[in-house]
């Protein structure tokens, strides 16, 4: 049906009445099939049962071992990229050792981006002994369309394929494989991936391969396991592959969260961060100006307000509290008006928006492409956007360049209460940059603690216990939005596993109180026990000791099975505890202090005792985040000196004669509440013994009575 000829059948509609209704009919069946054939292409969009490409290069089928303790084995997995025709092609076999394997793979589910991309399924074999068993003539596939929405226009989108294996066995060997065509339209079409290998349940071959252009370069890099390459050229293109194999499971050490153990290759063809950089300027198009939108909100925002921190201020909080977070799959961001109109945005649409609203004040900003957990640093010159996986932003202020990230929960307070995670390095969007850069880091996490226990000591050791713990920086926002979705038993909960250290504990045993300013960064946690409890310690001694719990139990490090290469230190920076202990007659105690400062933690204690109270009091500040494994055992060493130092010493002997005394007093009060008892019980049996033989004693005499009056009688 060409142009000229539509234009002549609107024209006989509407010229004549006698073919009116004719015409009609014939365009509401057009109009239906058309309906129906797009409707048809949706719904099976994805469900294309297609023939391997020719550029795959096939490799044998595995063979068994034996004795697999795992109960769904991935024997061997291949996955290959022809960066020429931009596909995809994934290939795995999966052997069904026993029941609870059967029943891990009813189904077998792969996810894609529909709007730029095509999948199609290849193979569906069942392996059963020495028959193949093929599925795709009878294959049960589902295709589920995930799209957001807001305010009914389209926001992204996400597609799943799953297909279901029925009539599977024990002892089958499952094979599927299929392709994914299309790339992100928003990147320049340059090589970047990352290939995974499949640790945990993998127990055989692990294959990748690259096909690319012979024009065009290729850089690789490995990540935590040594693998061999193979290089194949031809005449129009080459392939790179990488096979490996594993037959045990594998042990994974604790480690910062920057520091990746899992084993991958980094595939990229830049051989600087020129490129990216110049992608990102492209997507993020800096050079536009701040529309009349966008500076009428910051009008809207600033107009009361006198001082420019202020005013910056205002915006940060804008971008962090009233655009709400909402992922989205493309690296381009959404532009600035639309962020405005739908009140959603992702790393890169919120920080886009921050930077046009300060444009507004004359704040000079730019995006930092960053790691989320931090940058590790053996990928400084792995050119490849797949390091990084988060957006925040830079601005300039007062000759300081500040880092925010608005997708963070509200933070409250000023420019410098504003808390980011330890990025380590980040990628600066700007014209004259061309190398990544390493950042400070900026944290006021803080918690102080005051802990009294009240003199209503029973003899005994117990006490009564009040804690109050004041939060500051971002562990304060945290603890009041937590306090905000869930009350204050959520957040007495976090902190007694936390930072007290008592797992044993729930919050009906205590009082609770919660408090915090509006607009700073800051709360309070009040704890009062309901009951008196024993609080103290017995050390190896035999001596009473006491912990100072938030400050004790903050010291933790991996066991040395677990070490990897670095470790975490503690995430609190800076704390200042208090305690007051009421001074009895059993207490034997003799104040002191002590100072102590190296290369990654600077601690101070001091004891005294005043107006019968003794006084502890302990403060400390961690200069760094993470250490290598080559300080391990000096941080041991250091933990266990301050461990030592922070334990306070009540009692030196619990032989004392004070002790002993006490002890034999509470031995003879123990005797003779029992004697007590034994002799009231006595008394109790002896006194219902005579009762029953007085009564006995009556009934006899009235009955011998009655018979005598009986006698008497007659």
């Amino acid at each position: 049906m060409n142009k000229r000829y539509i234009v002549q059948l609107i024209f006989n509609v509407f010229s004549s009445k006698r073919y009116f209704f004719k015409y009609l009919y014939f365009f509401v069946l057009v109009l239906l099939m058309s309906v129906t054939q797009t409707l048809a292409q949706v719904n099976l969009r994805g469900f294309e049962i297609a023939t391997t490409p020719s550029w795959v290069k096939k490799y044998p089928k595995p063979k068994l071992e034996d004795n697999y303790k795992l109960d769904l084995v991935l024997i061997q997995s291949d996955e290959q990229y022809n960066h020429i025709t931009k596909e995809s092609f994934s290939h795995y076999y999966y052997y069904l050792n026993n029941i609870d394997g059967l029943n891990k793979i009813k189904s077998f589910f792969w996810k894609y981006e529909p709007s730029y991309q095509v999948c199609k399924v290849n193979v569906v074999n069942i392996h059963r002994g020495d028959r193949i068993i093929p599925m795709n003539t009878q294959l049960h596939t589902e295709f589920e369309l995930y799209g957001k929405q807001i305010g009914g226009n389209r926001y992204d989108e996400d597609a799943k394929i799953k297909v279901f294996f029925e009539g599977v066995s024990v002892g089958d060997i499952i094979e599927i494989a299929y392709t994914i065509e299309g790339i992100q339209p928003d990147i320049y079409g340059k090589l970047e991936r990352i290939h995974y290998s499949y640790q945990q349940k993998f127990r055989g071959k692990d294959i990748v391969r690259i096909v690319y252009s012979n024009d065009q370069p290729l850089f690789y890099r490995t990540l935590n396991y040594d693998v061999e390459s193979k290089i194949s050229i031809g005449s129009t293109y080459s392939s790179i592959e990488f096979e490996s194999s594993n037959n045990k499971e594998l042990n994974f050490p604790e480690v910062p969260q920057w520091y990746s153990t899992n084993r991958k290759i980094y595939f990229f063809e830049s051989d600087s961060w020129e490129d990216y950089i110049k992608l990102n300027l492209k997507n993020f198009k800096l050079e536009e100006v701040p529309s009349k939108k966008v500076k009428d909100k910051v009008q809207e925002l600033t107009k009361s307000i006198t001082t420019k921190p202020d005013k910056i201020n205002a915006i940060l909080n804008y971008s962090q509290k009233d655009i709400h977070y909402l992922d989205y799959g493309l690296i381009n961001p959404k532009r600035p008006e639309t962020v405005l109109t739908q009140g959603f945005g992702d790393c890169k649409s919120k920080s886009l928006l921050t930077i046009k609203m300060l444009e507004c004040l004359g704040i000079e900003s730019w995006p930092l492409i960053v790691k989320y957990n931090g940058f590790d640093k053996r990928l400084l010159d792995v050119y490849s956007g797949q390091t990084f996986d988060h957006c925040v932003l830079e601005f300039v202020f007062n000759g300081d360049t500040l880092i925010y990230d608005p997708t963070n929960v509200p933070q409250k307070g000023g420019l410098n209460d504003k808390f980011t995670k330890d990025f380590k390095y980040g990628l600066r969007i700007k014209k004259e940059e061309k190398e990544i850069t390493k950042l400070k880091h900026h944290s006021d996490n803080s918690l102080n603690v005051f802990v009294s226990m009240d003199t209503k000591d029973d003899g005994w050791g117990k006490y009564y216990v009040n804690w109050k713990i004041d939060f500051g920086g971002q562990i304060a926002n945290l603890k009041n939005d937590l306090y905000v979705e869930g009350g204050v038993n959520s957040v007495f909960e976090s902190i007694s596993k936390e930072l007290l250290g008592y797992t044993y504990i729930t919050s009906s045993d205590y009082n609770l109180s919660f408090s915090f300013e509006k607009e700073r960064p800051n709360s309070i946690l009040n704890i009062k026990s309901k009951e008196n409890s024993y609080i103290f310690d017995d050390n190896s001694d035999g001596a009473t000791v006491f912990l100072p719990r938030p400050l004790y139990s903050w010291f933790k490090i991996p066991k040395p099975e677990d070490l990897g290469e670095y470790f975490t230190l503690p995430k609190v920076i800076k704390t200042n505890q208090t305690f007051k202990i009421p001074l009895t007659e059993w207490i034997d105690f003799t104040s002191d202090s002590s100072n102590f400062e190296n290369d990654w933690i600077k601690y101070k204690k001091k004891t005294w005792i005043e107006d019968d109270t003794i006084y502890a009091s302990y403060s400390a500040e961690t200069y760094k985040t993470f250490l290598d494994s080559s300080s391990y055992q000096d941080v041991v060493e250091t933990i266990d000196h301050l461990k030592k130092d922070m334990t306070i010493l009540l009692e030196k002997n619990i032989h004392s004669e004070t002790a002993t005394n006490r002890r034999y007093m509470f031995y003879i009060l123990r005797a003779s509440l029992l004697v007590l008892v034994i002799f009231t019980v006595w008394l109790i049996i002896r006194f219902r013994k005579k009762r029953r033989a007085l009564i006995h004693k009556l009934r006899s005499d009235i009955t011998r009575l009655e018979k005598e009056i009986e006698d008497l009688s007659i």
